[in-house]
């Protein structure tokens, strides 16, 4: 019989729905972006989509920074009124939905790289998994408008381990490129030694020519045909 309480209600109702029918068609839609752009990588092959399709940690962590910093933003503003005296609940969730498909964005990312590292036999480490998990955890708070003290510390804790993962990349980097720095490294001959020591063979030669022993004529005739050959001038 309340008609103002039922059509304030339904209104809220109809909002919810909205809100959820977009966060599901966004879904859907990268979903099927994934799928295309993952069939058009297999057949590039696989050394195409490792050197152009790989996502980089240092970009996730990036993203994942700006993402923890709206939903403490949006944690501080839930319950207060806004310019127009209202709690403003529609724009709000609309908010919510886009935070969590961003979260969903970059777990997908994150399984990207997982699926690379199993591909190359390299496996995927547990921090790996446990953010993906914490992430799936994140989009379902976002989607139930509910946005706690635990759900900041996660994000904290997601974003350190984003931080320590790219860290460990950048070390490791640095130490192929000093590896591939130390194989380059050549031992290169002295020329002068080499010169001095065919001086030193000359005079030996020039030796045995001016002071010949006291040989009889066929040993003379050899010696003499020994100096004569063109490797011995």
């Amino acid at each position: 019989h309340n008609s103002n309480v039922a059509k304030s209600n339904q209104q809220f109702v109809m909002t919810s729905i909205n809100n959820l029918a977009l966060l599901l068609s966004e879904s859907l839609q990268k979903m099927q972006q994934n799928i295309s752009a993952k069939g058009s990588a297999k057949s590039k092959g696989n050394s195409s989509k490792s050197n152009q399709g790989s996502p980089s940690i240092k970009s996730m962590r990036q993203l994942q920074q700006q993402l923890n910093q709206q939903i403490e933003n949006i944690k501080g503003s839930m319950g207060k009124p806004n310019q127009n005296g209202k709690n403003g609940k529609g724009n709000m969730s609309e908010q919510l939905a886009r935070m969590a498909a961003q979260q969903e964005e970059i777990r997908e990312q994150l399984q990207d790289m997982s699926d690379q590292m199993q591909e190359n036999s390299s496996g995927v480490p547990k921090s790996v998994k446990e953010m993906m998990q914490k992430m799936e955890q994140t989009e379902t708070d976002l989607v139930n408008k509910m946005i706690s003290q635990e759900t900041i510390q996660r994000q904290q804790e997601i974003l350190t381990r984003l931080l320590e993962s790219e860290n460990a990349e950048q070390q490791r980097e640095m130490e192929q490129k000093r590896v591939s720095t130390e194989a380059q490294s050549q031992s290169y001959s002295n020329p002068a030694k080499f010169f001095e020591f065919q001086k030193m063979g000359s005079k030996e030669s020039e030796l045995l020519r001016t002071v010949p022993p006291g040989l009889k004529p066929f040993y003379k005739s050899k010696a003499n045909a020994y100096f004569a050959s063109p490797g011995n001038n």
